[in-house]
C-alpha cells in the first residue's frame, strides 16, 4: 500500500527543491512523478507559477501528457481511453469504491466525511482560502527581497501545508501521508529548537511543541491500532453517525479518526506557514552566495 505514492513523492521533492535544475533533470523528475500519481501534485504545481518556474511547469506537463496519452495507443485509441477514464473516475468518486457512500472508507483522509454536504463545502472553501493566502504571502516575500521566488526557499511549514492540503482536498488514503510527514517532522524539530534552543526552556512555545508532537505521534501509530480505536469510539457514540459518515470494518462501524486528524494536521501546518515572516529559506537545497 502506497509504494507508488512514495516513489511519486520522492521524484516530486527532488524536482521542487532544486530550481537550478529546471532546464534539465527536473523536467524528467516532475513529468514522471505526475505520470505515476498526478493527484499528489494538485497543490504543488501552482507553487511553480508563484516561483516563476514557467518552463519547468510547461515542459514537465508536456512530458506527462505524452506518457499518459501514449497509453491510448495500446487501447482503443487516445480519445476513447481518456473518455472512459474520466467517466470511470467520476463514477468511482461519486458512488464507487473511492467514495464515502460505500461505507468502506476507513482508510480515507480527504474531506467529505460530514453528513452535511454544506459543512464539507465550507471547510474546503476555508482551506482553499488559507492556501491562496499562503501563495500570496510567498509571492510578496519574494518581491520584498528583490529576487525571484525560485531562489527563495519555502519553509518546512509551507511545504507541509501544501502537501497536506493535497491529501485533504481530494480523494486520498492514509498511506499517502508519506507526502507531508517529512515536513511535519522538520516542523517538530524547529519547535524543539524554539523551546530549548537558547539553553533555557521557552514555556510560551511549549503548547505549540506539544501539539505538533501529538500530531506526529498519531501519524506514526500502526494503522491497525487506530482502526481499533475508531471501532470502539463508534460503539461508544453511535449517535455520531448523524454528524459523521461512519465506515464499516471489522464487523462494525468506525468513527472517522483518521479523517479528523488529517483535517487538524492540515490546519496545524497552515498556522506556522501563514505566521512565518522571515524571507530566508528553510527547505531549500541550493547553496548560498558563499557556497555553503
Amino acid at each position: 500500500h502506497g509504494q507508488n505514492s512514495g516513489a511519486a513523492a520522492l521524484l516530486l521533492f527532488a524536482a521542487l527543491f532544486y530550481p537550478a535544475r529546471d532546464g534539465g533533470t527536473n523536467i524528467l523528475l516532475l513529468g514522471l512523478s505526475a505520470a505515476m500519481k498526478y493527484s499528489m501534485l494538485t497543490m504543488q504545481i501552482p507553487v511553480l507559477l508563484v516561483q516563476k518556474r514557467w518552463r519547468l511547469g510547461v515542459t514537465a506537463f508536456g512530458l506527462f501528457a505524452v506518457l499518459v496519452l501514449s497509453v491510448g495507443l495500446w487501447l482503443d485509441g487516445i480519445f476513447p481511453a481518456i473518455r472512459d477514464y474520466i467517466l470511470l473516475v467520476i463514477r468511482d468518486i461519486n458512488r464507487g469504491a473511492n467514495s464515502y457512500s460505500n461505507m468502506s472508507s476507513f482508510q480515507f483522509v480527504h474531506l467529505g466525511f460530514f453528513q452535511c454536504q454544506w459543512v464539507n463545502r465550507i471547510l474546503k472553501a476555508l482551506l482553499l482560502t488559507l492556501y491562496a493566502a499562503a501563495l500570496v504571502k510567498i509571492a510578496r516575500r519574494s518581491r520584498e527581497h528583490g529576487r525571484s521566488a525560485a531562489a527563495d526557499g519555502l519553509t518546512a511549514a509551507e511545504w507541509g501545508a501544501f502537501t497536506a492540503m493535497t491529501m485533504v482536498i481530494s480523494y486520498h488514503r492514509a498511506y499517502d501521508g508519506v507526502i507531508f510527514m517529512p515536513f511535519l517532522g522538520v516542523v517538530f524539530v524547529e519547535r524543539c529548537r524554539s523551546v530549548c534552543g537558547s539553553g533555557s526552556i521557552n514555556f510560551r512555545q511549549t503548547p505549540a511543541l506539544l501539539a505538533v508532537a501529538a500530531i506526529l505521534l498519531f501519524w506514526t501509530l500502526p494503522m491497525g491500532r487506530v482502526f481499533v480505536w475508531e471501532s470502539r469510539i463508534a460503539d461508544l457514540f453511535p449517535g455520531g453517525a448523524a454528524v459523521f459518515k461512519y465506515a464499516r470494518g471489522g464487523g462494525g462501524s468506525m468513527f472517522p479518526v483518521y479523517q479528523i486528524m488529517m483535517l487538524l494536521s492540515t490546519l496545524a501546518l497552515f498556522i506556522p506557514a501563514l505566521a512565518h515572516r522571515s524571507g530566508g529559506p528553510a527547505c531549500n537545497a541550493e547553496k548560498d552566495a558563499d557556497g555553503r
